[in-house]
């Protein structure tokens, strides 16, 4: 399992797959998906993100948001374009 997630900066700090199912929650929540949705969508893309981290002893950022929103235009395209809105919003003011 990969111990590290490397930032965008560098820095690197401990993987956290919490914080991929908080991210997913966020964009469904605002794609208006219920609940029970929310959470097999989180369950499903959680699952290949932890695999593929499984295989690394680092991972970087860049990856991982990438895999995921691979994972969501497949499972929940609304989902998805919450997330690519949010990614750009984000790196307008990063």
């Amino acid at each position: 399992m990969a111990r590290f997630v490397i930032k965008k900066s560098g820095e690197k700090e401990p993987f956290d797959p919490i914080k991929i199912g908080n991210s997913i929650r966020a964009a469904a929540a605002e794609a208006n998906l219920t609940p029970e949705r929310t959470e097999s969508i989180v369950n499903r893309v959680a699952a290949v993100i932890i695999e593929m981290a499984a295989q690394k002893e680092e991972i970087a950022t860049s990856e991982i948001r990438a895999r995921i929103l691979k994972e969501l235009e497949i499972l929940e395209p609304s989902v998805a374009e919450v997330w690519k809105k949010f990614e750009a919003e984000h790196n307008k003011t990063a």
